[in-house]
């Protein structure tokens, strides 16, 4: 709409000059009769793309047709880690009951395209308070609800994990991402007093071995609803940054790293999310 407006008012407000043979009084009432029919247009073209995106998969979840919503989905579709992302339309078929239970397919089915779900700028539409996100092109994003199924396997996997990792890192209470940069490995876990430690190791190194860097007393911030989370951690009067990008455009990486001292950028590198 502001690019719209932007483009008609100059036109529309132009003097007399451009217009010698209308009169001023009816030239006004024309600027408010556009005006007024730019915004019923566009409100009507956004009501018209929310349902073209969400409609499609409400109508999928209530025929619970698996092989159809699995063809709408972005992939790869990450899962809490430390479980693996699902990689294609197959494989999200076989694990559909990971993703998805009675309960949260039941809040899908009852939700209105138009009252229930929003647009979140960029990041596409949310339903209710960002339990489910889709993107303008109705493609499904995330799910950011865990069924009993998920949690038995993440928990599984964690207790594999421990006993897998370097001995004296063993005490976290909940695994949050390991990323892959260009030249290392980085780690970030919740500790029992919710505080967040980030652990680096050199590329050529085993996680089982001795890291090569460990900072504590990390925090955590959203940006927003969509699932973007920044993990923040200070050492030496430099900050690190750790990025998960879950709701990105499509040339944004999944996560990233970033070094500043002060307010100066000293060192960046795009990741991806290790399974």
């Amino acid at each position: 709409m502001k690019t719209l407006l932007s483009f008609f008012l100059p036109l529309l407000l132009l003097n007399d000059t451009f217009c010698p043979v209308v009169q001023k009084e009816d030239l006004q009432n024309d600027q408010v009769s556009i005006l007024k029919d730019l915004l019923i247009n566009s409100d009507s073209l956004q009501v018209e793309s929310q349902k073209y995106a969400i409609q499609p998969f409400l109508i999928l979840i209530k025929n619970r047709n698996k092989a159809g919503i699995a063809k709408l989905v972005r992939y790869p579709f990450y899962r809490d880690y430390p479980i693996l992302k699902i990689q294609n339309e197959e494989e999200f078929v076989l694990r559909f009951d990971e993703v998805f239970d009675d309960s949260i397919l039941a809040v899908i089915e009852k939700s209105d395209a138009l009252n229930d779900w929003s647009l979140v700028g960029w990041r596409g539409y949310m339903l209710h308070n960002g339990d489910v996100w889709i993107d303008e092109e109705g493609r499904l994003l995330g799910v950011n609800y865990q069924t009993r199924l998920s949690q038995e396997i993440r928990d599984s996997l964690i207790v594999k994990d421990k006993n897998q990792i370097y001995e004296q890192l063993r005490n976290y209470k909940s695994p949050v991402c390991l990323l892959k940069t260009e030249s290392m490995w980085v780690r970030v876990d919740q500790l029992s007093d919710n505080s967040y430690r980030l652990v680096s190791w050199e590329l050529a190194q085993k996680l089982s071995e001795k890291p090569k860097e460990i900072l504590l007393q990390g925090k955590m911030e959203r940006g927003g609803s969509c699932g973007n989370v920044e993990y923040i951690f200070k050492n030496k009067g430099l900050k690190y940054l750790v990025e998960i990008i879950e709701c990105g455009s499509e040339e944004d990486p999944p996560a990233r790293l970033s070094i500043y001292k002060g307010k100066k950028l000293m060192l960046e590198m795009d990741a991806v999310l290790v399974d």
